[in-house]
């Protein structure tokens, strides 16, 4: 190896591994902009695995720690981040090394993203003993002290006026609702979360590997995304779990499989989203009635998500638009 090349590799490893350094410090003494950092740390380390190899991303995932924990003193937050960051972006240079397909390189990152997500749920439960499958004692005094809220803004003599007695009822019965389903709505919305972040980060690897010269597959645009057949088996996993801890008596399977639920779901409307865009572009009427196609979607937005949920399902069973896997119509390629 010449001393340039060598030079080069050198340059590229300090500068990269710098500003993952860099991010990292950002997440723990700049809350404001943590969620842009942990956007941000894996493109570094991707981009350390396309330009020279996965060695080079490991040692800058490590340096990267040991700046973290040398600065904090948290060994604990420093493995959160490293979790959350490192297999992503040590994925996303492969993916773009190995000139993976966009849709197969979504498919694998959102997985990435669930797997990682699931397991910093257990090492939070492992470090804190608090199990996100239960209300602690902080959230059930939260939910009590909304209880005594709304009594004191609504009951006898209430500051915001009076309400009848049933009503006042039914509004303590919704946040009793919510307070049974907040292990379910915290889960999903952890895994949820997951996937969205992994797949900006995903387009902010892209857009810095065009950047940088390196050729990328050109990206499938939302109108044309498709999940995979296999992930009606999220909705049968869901439905087996729930029915088992019910069955059972088993709470944590049973919250489980409605989280597993919840995010197939999610997935599924974003799918069905995607179709429904797709054939309103190819809809020949004015912009006006598109216009208002969306507001009607937004005011029965329960009609809506499931009519998403039924959309997404048919086009990942049955691919009802007959796209290719680049996402190209029969018509678009035949043309090419």
């Amino acid at each position: 190896m010449t001393a340039e090349p060598a030079n080069r590799k050198a340059a590229e490893f300090s500068i990269l591994s710098t500003a993952a350094a860099i991010s990292a410090w950002a997440w723990f003494y700049l809350p404001v902009i943590s969620i842009f950092a942990g956007l941000v740390i894996p493109v570094f380390f991707a981009m350390l695995v396309r330009r020279l190899d996965i060695k080079f991303g490991l040692a800058a995932l490590l340096l990267m720690a040991a700046a973290a924990f040398a600065a904090t003193g948290k060994l604990q937050a420093v493995f959160m981040i490293v979790l959350q960051t490192g297999p992503l972006g040590l994925l996303l240079g492969l993916l773009f090394k190995n000139h993976i397909s966009p849709g197969k390189s979504t498919v694998l990152t959102v997985a990435l993203s669930l797997a990682v997500s699931l397991v910093m749920m257990l090492a939070g439960y492992f470090f804190t003993g608090k199990s996100p499958l239960t209300l602690s004692e902080s959230q059930r005094h939260l939910f009590d002290q909304e209880r005594r809220l709304l009594n004191d803004m609504f009951g006898p003599g209430g500051t915001a006026g009076e309400v009848d007695p049933a009503t006042l009822k039914e509004l303590e019965k919704v946040v009793s609702q919510v307070e049974a389903m907040w292990p379910v709505i915290y889960i999903s919305s952890v895994m949820i979360w997951f996937m969205v972040s992994a797949v900006i980060t995903l387009w902010l690897t892209r857009l810095a590997m065009h950047r940088s010269g390196h050729a990328v597959p050109p990206a499938i645009p939302f109108s044309r995304w498709r999940v995979p057949w296999y992930v009606i088996w999220g909705i049968i996993s869901g439905l087996a779990l729930m029915l088992a801890g019910d069955h059972t008596g088993a709470a944590g399977l049973a919250v489980f499989g409605k989280s597993f639920l919840w995010v197939t779901g999610f997935c599924l409307s974003v799918a069905g989203l995607s179709v429904f865009i797709f054939y309103v572009k190819r809809w020949k009427v004015a912009w006006p009635i598109k216009v208002m196609a969306f507001v009607v979607m937004g005011i029965y937005l329960p009609l809506t998500a499931g009519m998403l949920v039924a959309m997404g399902i048919a086009d990942s069973v049955w691919n009802i638009r007959r796209l290719d896997p680049d996402g190209r119509t029969p018509e678009e390629v035949e043309k090419k």
